[in-house]
């Protein structure tokens, strides 16, 4: 009766342990696969220039409304043959004719505007720069936005109404393929025209929002260089946000990396456990033999012994480097945030004290599409970062614990990784897949994942013989 109750407490022991293991290895590799597809996927949403940009956004304090076409024209000569667009925007009913009227956000647009947002046409066309710089009454509307109109995706042909001035459809393109696009609210527009048809449709609006490719050879290649343009064509730089996106893009992949080095640093900390465990081991082993014969009468005679002991030391070090190699990066601050003494306490209370105020300053500020979609990337990497920490880790480390006081064969234990590590692999597939965006194996984060199975695993039997030992002492 207790071998049964035995046998069956090791099974459920065994059972909990490698779920908590398999739960722990999924949780890591999607939440560290999905910040890399979220990384791509808003690099990919910002266009040909990608995150290389800067978002000149109007803020509330400001007085002027924005610029004119003019101002604009002025403006981008300054920009040389850098990629440059311009955007208003309005939120109100665009009547579809017969169909009901909907609520859209429109955006006016400059030419140049594919170079900053990607989007993916399902049928009919985007307008052409002399369209843009024309003034053409045409218009891209997103599909949901067509269905709603016109009770069809098939739109392209069909006249819209903005400001009681008709617009022709020539595109529809899928403006919410991906759940980072959903997150974002506003983050891709309704209905996309010629920014010179809309202002010419509603004088009362103006360009709000300037996205500008980065480039070092440039004139403009930093904020105080935005600031004197702006200032040339006699706008005030404070009635404006600059928001340079290529410091937020290395600032958020610093997530993914964070979290390879948190799973690695682990794992170098035991290689290094199990590395001086079987350095001691050798020791007291040679001590042992050496006290009744040669040192070399030892070698000859326990050849494989010390070739196992020699074989574990080197792997155990190979280990170590291996992943310190993958898992090192540098880890970057922003210079505002570093304070010109080591330990200034004011220093950081009254950084936080401005960001505070500028947050209440900004109260009512309406940001551009591009800071939308950045921000919804944001919430969702730190949520993945927060997730893979808090969930992932801890399972993954009990599950190996409890499966610990079970050993397997060293043949058992790479066969199980082996399996939930293409059980996770494939699972995380699917899922990035399914959220619409594009699935690169990491193969850094899966041998990280490996090498912290491997040497926790051997960690915690080390730990379980150790205790057997000192039982049976007692």
């Amino acid at each position: 009766m207790m071998a049964a109750v035995g046998k069956g407490g090791r099974d459920l022991v065994t059972r909990l342990a490698t779920r908590l293991t398999a739960v722990g290895i999924l949780i890591m590799l999607l939440c560290s696969q999905w910040i890399s597809s979220v990384q791509g996927s808003w690099q990919q949403l910002n266009g040909a220039v990608g995150t290389d940009k800067w978002i000149v956004n109007r803020n509330v304090v400001s007085a002027d409304g924005g610029l004119t076409l003019a101002e604009f024209e002025r403006l981008g000569e300054r920009w040389g043959q850098l990629p440059i667009t311009a955007i208003a925007r309005t939120t109100e009913a665009a009547d579809g004719g017969p169909a009901a009227a909907a609520i859209a956000d429109i955006v006016g647009v400059s030419a140049g505007y594919q170079n900053f947002h990607q989007l993916r046409i399902m049928s009919g066309s985007f307008f052409d720069s002399s369209a843009a710089e024309s003034g053409n009454r045409v218009a891209v509307i997103q599909a949901d936005v067509a269905e709603r109109l016109f009770r069809s995706g098939d739109a392209v042909g069909r006249s819209i109404d903005i400001g009681n001035t008709p617009f022709t459809v020539i595109g529809v393109y899928d403006g919410l393929g991906t759940v980072l696009e959903q997150m974002s609210d506003d983050g891709v527009p309704d209905i996309i025209v010629p920014v010179s048809a809309l202002l010419a449709a509603r004088p009362d609006l103006k360009i709000q929002t300037l996205e500008l490719a980065a480039d070092p050879d440039s004139a403009i290649q930093d904020e105080q260089e935005i600031h004197s343009a702006l200032q040339s064509i006699g706008h005030r730089a404070e009635w404006y946000e600059i928001t340079n996106m290529k410091r937020i893009d290395v600032a958020r992949s610093q997530w993914s990396l964070l979290m390879r080095f948190i799973n690695g640093g682990i794992a170098i900390l035991l290689c290094i456990k199990l590395l001086m465990a079987n350095i001691g081991a050798a020791r007291m082993f040679f001590k042992e033999k050496t006290a009744i014969a040669d040192w070399t009468d030892v070698i000859r005679s326990e050849r494989a012994k010390v070739a196992v002991f020699g074989a574990a030391i080197v792997g155990w070090g190979a280990c170590i480097a291996a992943v310190w190699l993958i898992v090192r990066f540098g880890f970057q601050i922003p210079p505002d945030w570093l304070p010109d003494q080591l330990i200034d306490f004011r220093f950081y209370t009254d950084k936080i004290k401005s960001l505070w105020q500028a947050r209440v300053e900004q109260y009512g500020y309406v940001p551009s599409s591009g800071e939308l979609l950045g921000a919804a990337a944001g919430r969702f990497v730190s949520l993945l970062f927060l997730a893979g920490m808090l969930l992932g880790l801890p399972s993954f480390l009990i599950g190996l614990r409890l499966a610990a006081l079970h050993p397997s064969p060293p043949a058992a234990i790479m066969e199980r990784l082996a399996l939930l590590i293409a059980v996770a692999t494939a699972l995380s597939f699917a899922v990035i897949r399914m959220s619409g965006m594009d699935y690169t194996v990491g193969w850094t984060d899966i041998a990280v994942i490996a090498a912290l199975f491997l040497s926790a695993h051997h960690q915690f039997q080390l730990k379980k013989e150790r205790f057997a030992n000192v039982h049976q002492e007692s």
